[in-house]
Order: C-alpha cells, then structure tokens, then sequence
C-alpha cells in the first residue's frame, strides 16, 4: 500500500459526523476524520509519528488506517472506507444517550474488538471513533491521537485500554464526557458526582453491577482495574436483566433514523424491550366517533373511522344514557311574570282545604275539654 499518496476530498460525509470527508486515496475510498487544528508546526510530524505503527493494519472491526495529512489546517486521520457497508458514527447525529443495557452492549462489542488486536494495544477509542452498521456490528477507527482526558500515570498500556473504554462507557451512559480529576481525590470526587448525576436523571437509574463496573474501569490505580481479556464478560453480565433493547434492534433504529435525515433518539420499538414500565397494551377503539358517527356511504357502510391517535373523540364510552340520572333543569320562561305569578297563584291553598281543617280542630278541642273536665 503506497502511504505517500495525496487525499482527494469529495465533501462532507454525513454519516460518519459533521467533522468527516468523503474522500479518496488513489483508488481506495477513503473518509478523513479531522481531527484538531495544526496550530503548532511540529504538531502533524508528531501524528504522524504516533499513528505509524497502525497505518496499513488490517483487522476484523477496525477501520483500516491509511494516513495522516494536513487537510485545512487541521490534522486529517484518513481511513479506508469498506464496500458495501452503511456505517454511522455514534455520535452523529446528536441524539439522546441510550438506556444502560445498550450501552454496556456498545463498549462490551468494542472491548471485544480491542482485546483481539494484536500488540500494540489500542489506547482505546473516543466516542467519534466508533460505527455501527444497521445489523448491530460494531466497528473502530485505528489509533487517533491521544485520549481526553489522558489516563492516570502508568506502565501497563491495556490498563490505560480500559481506563479509555470507561471513558467511553461514562459518555454513552450520561451524553457527555466525564471531566476526570488530575488528582485521586479530585478523581473520586468526579466520579461520585457523575454517578449521582446519571442517577437523578428520568429512567429506570444505574444498577449495582452497572455503576460497580464503571468505578473498576475508571479506578485510579492500574492494578484496581479489570484485565482487558475480562472486561467483556463483566459488561455483558452488567447489562442481564436490564430493560432495553438488543444492539441489533437498536442499531436498525439508528439505521432508520439516518435514511429518515432526522435528529430524534432511536427508541425501543417493542414493549418489552423499552425501559418504561408499560402495564398494558393500549389497543385501537373501534367504536363509532363523535366527529365521524354519521360518515357512511351510500351503501350504508360506515366510512373509514378515524383512529384516536388523529384527535377524533370516541361516542358510546360509558353507561348508556337512560341509565345516568339527570340533572334538575329550571323551565325556560322561569323568570317571565306569567310564570311568577302562576306559582304565587298555585301556592294558595285551596278554601275547601281550609274549611275541614278548621272543624277537625274544633272537634279535636272540644273532645278534648270533654275528656277532662
């Protein structure tokens, strides 16, 4: 492979994020990561330097690395773009972070890439450096440059791996980088409060062996964190139980939403795959309604009804109408003077009412009077 080669720009490239070039190296289709501005001279023979043991490696997963140049004054990582795969970046387009099963799927499948590559060990992909396809299979750029933050002062080169890939799992979780201490205290500090922050968010919250498995990644001390050959089963057996959807599922939604050009967070489309408790299943209405209950054709046949999803309101729910008491009503002409003085008339007692009443009195007195004399 001729690595001496001038990159040819083509435009953006959408899927692969808002920072990448569809491009072309000699005959190979290529895409350019940019990555930061080349404000010091020295600093493209420096990438340069740091990307020469993985340009031209090949392996399963991992984005072929073809060079770095200068491209509009910024560092361009350029890799080879392979055929016949829709790859997109994972953070492009923006879009609300995934439920913690999805994500501890995500950076189990990139441990699982990692820890089969060969010596020198990956210092372990940023979030922009990660493509899914829409069949769940994840794939890697090569070496881009050194990590933010850097890990902690070591020797071991996987540990300063698995710090990188608890980064990576801290961003997935809350949507944004963790802003590591320089310090052990200030990063334990930082730590407890991301955790208290993801905690508060809406949503079912971090299980145990989900923030456990976080803390072990992102401990201060290499010999505190997890072996890279180990890492996947751990994450793996975090994400049992946990309601969400498979990375497959998920990763044909992102697919879905690209094809669609929108910006809207890919969502579980099977209920017991979604985060939500869901109780019960809504079903459709099919009754008649209000805004369409006379809408028949000439056959007599009613027309299409419309769904209560469309704003129509639904008639017949509840009791039948004979069977709910009505309230009082006041008459229409209530306050006509016809109608006022009918009811001062009609409250008159009657003169025959009256005369019986008083000799029933008059009897009652006088048979009492004679009872006691």
């Amino acid at each position: 492979m001729d690595h001496t080669c001038e990159v040819v720009l083509d435009g953006p490239f959408p899927p692969w994020g808002h920072d990448v070039l569809r491009a072309s190296w000699g005959d190979i289709p290529a895409a350019v990561i940019l990555g930061p501005p080349l404000v010091d001279p020295a600093a493209l023979a420096q990438a340069q330097h740091r990307a020469t043991p993985w340009i031209g490696r090949c392996h399963p997963g991992v984005l072929t690395l073809l060079g770095v140049q200068r491209v509009d004054d910024r560092e361009g990582w350029i890799y080879q773009r392979p055929d016949g795969v829709v790859l997109q970046q994972l953070c492009a387009p923006p879009r609300e972070p995934p439920v913690a099963k999805v994500a501890l799927l995500l950076t189990a499948a990139v441990t699982s890439i990692l820890a089969s590559l060969p010596p020198p060990a990956h210092p372990g992909p940023t979030l922009r450096d990660v493509f899914i396809d829409a069949h769940g299979a994840i794939t890697v750029a090569g070496f881009v440059g050194p990590q933010t933050p850097p890990p902690p002062p070591g020797e071991d080169p996987e540990a300063a791996t698995v710090w990188s890939l608890g980064l990576l799992l801290a961003e997935l979780l809350a949507g944004s980088p963790l802003s590591s201490g320089a310090t052990p205290r200030e990063h334990t500090v930082a730590l407890r409060r991301f955790l208290i922050r993801v905690m508060s968010e809406p949503g079912p919250g971090l299980s145990e062996a989900c923030r456990s498995c976080l803390s072990g990644m992102l401990a201060w001390e290499e010999a505190d964190r997890p072996r890279l050959d180990a890492l996947e089963a751990q994450l793996r057996i975090a994400a049992e139980g946990l309601r969400g959807p498979q990375l497959a599922r998920w990763a044909d939604q992102v697919a879905a939403a690209l094809q669609q050009d929108t910006l809207v967070a890919p969502v579980s489309l099977d209920p017991q795959d979604d985060p939500r408790d869901y109780t019960e299943e809504s079903e459709p209405f099919s009754i008649p309604l209000a805004d369409d209950v006379t809408a028949v054709t000439e056959g007599g046949n009613p027309r299409h009804l419309l769904t209560p999803e469309q704003g129509a309101i639904p008639v017949g729910v509840g009791p039948p109408a004979e069977a709910v008491p009505k309230a009082p009503s006041l008459p229409a002409d209530v306050f006509s003077s016809s109608y006022r003085g009918l009811r001062r008339r009609s409250s008159q007692i009657p003169w025959p009412v009256v005369g019986v009443t008083s000799l029933l009195l008059a009897v009652a007195l006088g048979l009492g009077l004679y009872l006691f004399a």
